[in-house]
């Protein structure tokens, strides 16, 4: 590696957050127990890969194994080996700088490791494949390697940001930034999985999904990311206070802080554990592990369907929902109090309409919370739709667990073209009325009725398509599958406690200003278009524009149109 690219991270910054992120905390003292981990009466030798300033290896490895003969832990960087050295040391830990990248500095372990933990190291190699077989060799046949590593953080867009910001660029000339390719080429978490399973792996465990780490104090969370972006270093010691102030208020910007003040980190975190692959035992792995991919599979068509940059290439609302958010919610009274509110948008998406719409509209929001079941639109609405009023948090309301932390607190709820994508709408609905205030109200506008759900199954059913798409969720509505009336909705809010204070249905009607805007808005809600191979998918997409065009057809002005019926409802949870 470059001399510029070496020293990048500063070890007593890292280490001024004293005690583990809790997710990590979580995966190592909890997860890890429950597959099996230190419950062995055997003699166990375990490795840290990435060890940083040995904190975790201290803290939570060294407990994890009553039985361990020994802890070797390793960093290519010997400023945190040394400082590891010093503050975090134990007779059974032993500290070495190594690059797991390199086998001549870790081929002295070759087959006699029989635990190997990994701690937000992965993502920072450059040759993820090398570093992943290393692994492989050094662990023992049914040896088990646990990652934990980040596909998406907003330290990685906060380092580009200021990289190229001419009050700093100056200062960046050859200097490599250390942004993972995770982030540059927003590689899928199943990239990694099959690169496991091809070197030997068979997975055992795995988990995707947005972590929140909340810091003590600005200075703490300051430090940390500090030491964290690689830029930090090339910075002349007279500026660096200023620089590590940019970073802090850009971090600041994209995640927010949680309800009791504190700046929070956000990311989406992969957990995984896998086996190497032991010969005499494979037959029974292989009848096991393709279930867990196949899972796994599922998860990945029918979680990341959605393309948030093609979804705001309509760089405005839908006038339809425009009208819906500006004039008639104002007409029934939102945003007319003095009182300061809290705030829901339920399926915010990228974050568009929240920020143009949602914001203007509660001049007096103490916060607008805005969530999405989506990791890649909360990243993105993070990085192009902040406020320092909106926090985007990945959560799906179907999902208690994942918005219960809000139960209760919320003033209004809005979801616009959300809730005919949920599965389970009654539950959706009941997690909204416990989330209100008593007295609270909801307004949401949503889809009964379009051509693009015509559209989707005319192509999934298409001969030319249906070998790369038979299998996936199309995500096509129950309302267009089963024809539902909206009165369905009407008795289902009243049941839960709701009083409807207003009700529409109708065909709405949305012009495009271009047929690319109209093309890559629609690709980007079409949930086949991720599972057509990447060099026939703008082929699918001029497809999918001529149905849509086929069944739209063009405003008076030659625009192409979008008519759909859609209904808006206003409710109020009842007070006791």
């Amino acid at each position: 590696m470059e001399k510029n690219s070496y020293y990048v991270f500063h070890a007593e910054l890292y280490n001024v957050k004293q005690t583990p992120l809790d997710h990590v905390k979580d995966f190592i003292s909890k997860k890890l127990p429950e597959l099996g981990w230190g419950q062995t009466q055997e003699k166990e030798i375990v490795m840290d890969v990435g060890c940083g300033p040995g904190k975790n290896t201290i803290q939570l490895i060294l407990p994890l194994f009553p039985q361990v003969e020994k802890i070797f832990a390793i960093d290519f960087l010997p400023n945190m080996i040394e400082f590891a050295r010093i503050h975090n040391c134990h007779p059974l830990i032993e500290y070495n700088v190594a690059n797991i990248e390199n086998w001549s500095m870790v081929e002295q372990w070759n087959g006699q490791i029989s635990k190997l933990i990994s701690i937000h190291c992965i993502h920072w190699l450059k040759d993820k494949r090398r570093g992943l077989k290393n692994i492989f060799q050094l662990l023992k046949p049914g040896g088990e390697a646990a990652f934990c590593f980040v596909m998406t953080s907003p330290i990685f867009p906060v380092t580009l940001k200021l990289e190229s910001d001419p009050k700093w660029s100056k200062f960046f000339k050859d200097v490599d930034n250390m942004v993972p390719d995770t982030h540059i080429h927003n590689h899928e978490s199943s990239r990694y999985i099959k690169m496991m399973e091809d070197i030997g792996f068979d997975i055992l465990y795995c988990e995707e999904g947005e972590k929140a780490d909340p810091y003590s104090s600005d200075e703490e969370y300051r430090d940390v990311f500090a030491s964290l972006c690689a830029l930090t270093s090339h910075v002349p010691s007279d500026q660096r206070e200023e620089f590590k102030d940019d970073i802090f208020q850009e971090m600041l910007k994209l995640n927010g802080r949680d309800s009791s003040g504190r700046p929070v980190h956000r990311a989406t975190i992969i957990e995984v554990v896998a086996r190497k692959r032991d010969i005499e035992n494979s037959k029974s792995c292989r009848v096991f592990i393709p279930l867990l991919r196949f899972e796994m599979e599922n998860a990945e068509s029918s979680k990341k369907v959605l393309d948030p940059e093609l979804y705001s290439a309509k760089r405005t609302p839908l006038d339809h929902v425009k009208y819906f958010i500006s004039e008639k919610l104002r007409q029934l009274g939102w945003g007319q109090t003095e009182e300061k509110e809290v705030v829901l948008d339920v399926g915010c998406g990228p974050g568009g309409n929240t920020l143009q719409l949602i914001l203007p509209l509660f001049p007096q929001a103490e916060k607008i919370f805005a969530i999405d079941f989506l990791p890649n639109m909360i990243e993105f609405a993070r990085i192009h739709n902040c406020h320092p009023l909106i926090e985007y948090n990945a959560a799906d309301i179907e999902n208690w667990s994942m918005v219960q932390q809000w139960k209760g607190q919320i003033s209004k709820i809005i979801s616009i073209h959300c809730v005919q994508w949920l599965k389970d709408k009654k539950q959706g609905f009941q997690n909204m009325f416990e989330l209100l205030k008593p007295g609270g109200e909801v307004a949401f506008c949503l889809v009964m009725e379009s051509p693009v759900y015509a559209s989707i199954l005319a192509l999934k059913s298409n001969s030319k398509w249906n070998k790369f798409v038979k299998d996936a969720d199309d995500f096509v509505s129950d309302d267009h599958i089963n024809k539902y009336e909206s009165s369905r909705y009407l008795k289902l809010l009243m049941e839960l406690g709701f009083d409807v204070l207003y009700f529409e249905q109708g065909v709405k009607s949305d012009p495009f200003t271009s047929d690319e805007e109209y093309r890559d808005f629609f690709a980007s809600i079409c949930a086949l278009v991720p599972h057509v191979p990447s060099d026939q998918r703008e082929e699918f997409k001029d497809d999918m524009f001529q149905e849509m065009l086929n069944r739209n057809g063009r405003d008076s002005s030659g625009r192409p149109v979008h008519r759909a019926n859609i209904i808006e409802v206003v409710a109020r949870k009842k007070s006791v």
